[in-house]
């Protein structure tokens, strides 16, 4: 986003990547994982070329869709209230690019995420408290609420005034944008819309993907190069994993070229697939809505028998035991003592 940014500005995109080592091309792989300091890289390029003007940073923001959450984002859709969405996205706040931290904060009158900068470089930090304040707006409204006008929100940011004038203009309209250097910058939500219930909301399947987060997270610390992203993609949509030349196209590459690629980095497909398929299922066979066939489906097996000889292998137990044993246990009713006459 801060590339495509640039570039609208007159910033030539190898100019933005200068000093980072990717190209064009990198960025537009299947669900490319860009480290945090090529991002800081970038985002010094621009300012040092464009003189950090109010709103670069906003018009960043502006761009993002909940959709660009991927796994975070149906977490989110499936909340079972606003403040339920707002409190996973702060957990999960490593799935996203956000450079502030974002806590919630929650009263007698009001809720409040908010996005702590004091870590970012005093250089860049205009910019990005701008793009991520924005991109936080975006991505609740309308992503999550589906309306353009929610009364009663607020952002509060703690910016120069052409700055929040800027992140004013760039995103939804009817919310009340102001600026206050004595704090942090938050979003500011009424306890009624903090507690209202969303359309799409399902607790299993939030629950679901938000174990599928932090399984991501973990394999992102594990995993590094092309099968980072590889494997990204292949837990990006349950019920659709791809094949190995769909992923191939996605990278403008042929099969060959990414078996190739994942061997120099002592993996496989197969592995990576295998991985995915693990997490999506044993995070899916937790959920006790879903029967055994449907978590198979939406973990790319054809038949429910595969799945159930694959997850042995997994875990040493079928699912059905599996999920038995992680139920919670019923509780004993305690006795009624019998009246002493």
């Amino acid at each position: 986003m801060l590339v495509e940014t640039g570039a609208d500005r007159g910033v030539p995109p190898a100019t933005s990547l200068a000093g980072t080592g990717l190209s064009v091309d990198d960025l537009r792989r299947a669900d490319a994982v860009i480290p945090a300091q090529h991002e800081l890289h970038v985002a010094r390029n621009l300012v040092r070329t464009l003189g950090d003007p109010p709103g670069l940073g906003a018009d960043a923001g502006a761009r993002y869709r909940l959709i660009d959450l991927g796994m975070l984002g149906f977490a989110m859709l499936a909340s079972p209230t606003v403040g339920d969405a707002l409190i996973i996205a702060a957990r999960n706040a490593g799935m996203t690019s956000a450079f502030v931290r974002p806590t919630v904060d929650v009263d007698r009158h009001r809720a409040r995420l908010v996005m702590d900068a004091t870590q970012i470089p005093a250089d860049v930090r205009t910019l990005f408290v701008e793009r991520d304040a924005a991109a936080a707006s975006v991505a609740l409204v309308p992503g999550v609420l589906g309306t353009e006008r929610i009364p009663g929100m607020r952002l509060r940011l703690a910016l120069p005034g052409p700055s929040v004038r800027a992140v004013a203009a760039a995103v939804i309209s009817g919310l009340d944008v102001t600026a206050d250097r004595d704090g942090p910058s938050r979003l500011e939500l009424p306890l009624p819309l903090w507690r209202r219930a969303l359309p799409q909301a399902d607790g299993e399947s939030a629950a679901a993907c938000e174990r599928l987060c932090r399984d991501l997270l973990e394999q992102r610390r594990r995993r590094t190069g092309r099968a980072a992203v590889i494997r990204a993609r292949l837990v990006r949509d349950p019920g659709r994993i791809p094949s190995l030349p769909e992923v191939a196209g996605e990278l403008n590459a042929d099969p060959r070229t990414v078996r190739r690629w994942l061997a120099e980095e002592g993996t496989s497909f197969r592995a990576l697939l295998d991985e995915a398929r693990q997490a999506l299922g044993q995070a899916l066979v937790a959920e006790p809505g879903l029967t055994i066939a449907e978590v198979a489906a939406r973990s790319g097996f054809a038949e429910t028998a595969s799945f159930t000889r694959a997850f042995v292998r997994w875990t040493g137990q079928t699912p059905t035991a599996w999920r038995a044993a992680r139920r919670p246990p019923t509780p004993t009713p305690t006795p009624t003592p019998t009246p002493t006459l």
